[in-house]
């Protein structure tokens, strides 16, 4: 289906630029196409769930024999749904003798709070990270600046793996052109609701906790906004992106996870050094390189 959700974004683009995005139809044709993609989405699970599949007999592996068919079964008890909080109902079923192990995908607190619960639980988790982009004096700037505002701002910096903090070698970090670049690329991408296919900074799944409201709003000693971020439309999920200078090693913004619209640089006097700082934290996941 990725082609053809590339097309429907396609036309939405064409009908915007040519300016019947809302007058003239163009902008719910579009939604009409959406909706009959989404619609073949929902007829292929359906299919799957009461699928036939062919097996090949011996000797023929990569063909399908029409006359051998196996049923597959989606078992209605397989997995369930249960969304909740880190309250006396999480607790119930983590702890509970009847739940074997847990595997997480959260933060290094919410693991550290299963363990407390439970100290014998079987606990499988993927937690933190305080990921970094370094930006050598090597570098292709620009295709460095394209690949940051897309690992920092894509999703909301929700992402597990994305972009926390750019380490810049003094040579790109002292360029006044490069961080202006990077200052108007992160300034122009488009920030809106996860609806609009245009958007390309969309609404956090939460209000910011207390990590990410203090990373917004407020600077430590040495840091200055190269571009600031605003709560968009009154929204106190929807942030345009942030980008902080000057966050120095060992700070709060360098060793504190957020996962938000916000990046900070910091300046490596050298490759060897930029290396360092990237090592120098507690949560170790993934790191870039330009």
């Amino acid at each position: 289906e990725g082609p053809r959700r590339a097309e429907i974004v396609k036309k939405i683009e064409e009908a915007r630029a040519e300016g019947d995005l809302k007058e003239n139809g163009g902008y719910h044709a579009a939604r009409e196409e959406q909706g009959k993609m989404e619609a073949r989405i929902r007829q292929l699970k359906q299919m799957l769930e009461n699928a036939e599949i062919g097996t090949a007999p011996a000797g023929e592996a990569g063909t399908v024999n029409p006359g051998m068919k196996i049923t597959v079964e989606i078992m209605g008890d397989a997995m369930q749904f249960l969304p909740t909080t880190d309250d006396e109902v999480g607790q119930a079923l983590v702890t509970d003798a009847r739940v074997s192990a847990v595997i997480l995908t959260g933060s290094y607190e919410t693991a550290r709070l299963f363990q407390s619960w439970k100290p014998e639980l079987r606990l499988i988790a993927e937690t933190s990270g305080k990921n970094s982009i370094i930006v050598s004096a090597l570098s292709d700037r620009d295709q460095a600046i394209k690949d940051i505002l897309r690992s920092a701002f894509g999703h909301a910096g929700q992402k597990c793996s994305a972009a926390s903090l750019a380490v810049l070698e003094a040579e790109v970090y002292d360029s006044v052109a490069f961080r202006n670049r990077l200052r108007d690329a992160a300034a122009s991408l488009p920030v809106g609701e996860s609806w609009d296919m245009t958007s390309a900074v969309t609404p956090l799944i939460r209000e910011p906790g207390e990590a990410l409201g203090r990373a917004l709003t407020q600077l430590d000693a040495g840091e200055e906004w190269l571009l600031a971020p605003r709560m968009v439309n009154g929204n106190p999920r929807l942030w345009s992106p942030g980008i902080k200078l000057g966050v120095r090693r060992g700070s709060w913004y360098h060793r504190t996870e957020c996962f938000g619209p916000v990046l900070g640089l910091m300046r490596a006097k050298e490759f060897q050094e930029a290396i360092e700082i990237v090592n120098d934290s507690e949560f170790g996941l993934t790191s870039g390189l330009h």
